[in-house]
């Protein structure tokens, strides 16, 4: 067994591997990603991993304003920093909303273009 950067000759396999596992999703171009790697054996890929980058967005409004005026900010923000993100190459956002918020907010933020996630989200801090 050999661990191995991912190559682009990789493609027809890792696209096996997902189809057997009948997930019902649009897989991403994997050589798009930022890092990927293979475990091949016997000459063949047993098992691939990959990352993109991705942030984390942080809103903070003052609480003492009105919605609308939230709101407005919210969107001069989205709009100064959407051509930011695509220049530092990040290819997502997430945005993690409190449960309280999700309702209200969620709506904005799905007019502007933004996706609830269906799967639960983990994470990992790379120190």
């Amino acid at each position: 067994m050999i661990v191995r950067p991912f190559r682009e000759s990789d493609t027809g396999a890792i696209e096996r591997i997902l189809a057997k596992q009948g997930l019902a999703y649009t897989p991403p171009e994997w050589a798009d990603l930022a890092v990927g790697a293979v475990i091949e054996a016997e000459g063949i890929v047993r098992a691939a991993a990959f990352l993109r980058t991705t942030a984390t967005a942080y809103l903070l409004l003052e609480s003492e304003q009105r919605t609308r005026e939230k709101i407005g900010q919210l969107l001069v923000l989205h709009k100064e920093l959407y051509p930011a993100a695509k220049l530092a190459q990040i290819t997502e956002v997430e945005a993690f909303l409190p449960p309280e918020m999700e309702q209200k907010f969620g709506r904005v933020l799905a007019h502007l273009g933004w996706k609830k996630n269906l799967w639960p989200n983990f994470s990992l801090a790379i120190k």
